[in-house]
């Protein structure tokens, strides 16, 4: 049986043909952007977690190991 997973989708549009966004995972606090509504569904069939130790944090915002 699959587990159930839960997601906060925030959706952004300007137009009719301008769509984006980030799919977050509500357990973890992983962010994933998307562009489009495929990259949207994609995200949302798919594992987004982040890796153990690594919850809540989105790795493209990661400081560098010279920042730290």
């Amino acid at each position: 049986m699959r587990q159930l997973r839960s997601y906060i989708v925030r959706i952004y549009r300007q137009g009719f043909d301008r769509l984006w966004g980030t799919v977050e995972d509500a357990e973890t606090g992983f962010k994933r952007s998307f562009s489009n509504a495929e990259e949207m569904w994609t995200l949302l069939h798919g594992p987004i977690r982040a890796a153990a130790g690594r919850a809540g944090r989105n790795p493209s915002k990661e400081p560098s190991k010279q920042e730290k």
